[in-house]
């Protein structure tokens, strides 16, 4: 009587090994990468919620709601939007309006070249009539790679 064998080969058990490989390889920077985009929008999320005062501040009093040493009513310390992600958001004074100046924890869970930066939302006006627009300008490499298009120039 014949016996047969079952299992798998050497071979078989190798390539399988391979092609998990090659695919742990490229999901996991991506999945990184997915990441910390979705971490980001935390970011524009908070600062979503200053931009009108900020906006109403300015437009009304000609003076930016400034927050740097919590003593502002209006707008909280600059350590309160403290999250897992942001270190602090500052409310400055900036060249052509106010600014939004967002601070990334440097222990953030982010991707490393995100880590410490800052993103900066300026407000400047568009016209002469009044009208106003948020400006994005970051110290993170490859905004477009992590950033939403809304603050990629």
């Amino acid at each position: 009587m014949k016996k047969l064998h079952h299992g798998f080969t050497l071979i078989e058990i190798i390539l399988v090994i391979m092609i998990i490989a090659i695919m742990t390889a490229i999901a996991i920077p991506a999945y990184q990468h997915y990441l910390t985009k979705a971490r980001l929008a935390e970011v524009f999320s908070v600062a979503s919620g200053l931009k009108p005062r900020v906006v109403e501040s300015y437009f009304f009093k000609k003076t930016c709601p400034i927050n740097n040493n919590g003593s502002n009513t209006f707008i909280v310390a600059p350590t309160a939007y403290a999250t897992k992600i942001i270190n602090d958001i500052t409310v400055a004074t900036g060249t052509s309006g106010c600014d939004i100046i967002i601070t990334i924890k440097n222990d953030a869970p982010v991707a490393a070249e995100v880590k410490g930066k800052i993103i900066n939302l300026q407000l400047i006006s568009t016209n002469t009539s009044g009208a106003m627009a948020w400006q994005c300008v970051t110290t993170i490499p490859e905004p477009a790679k992590y950033l939403p298009a809304s603050c990629v120039n």
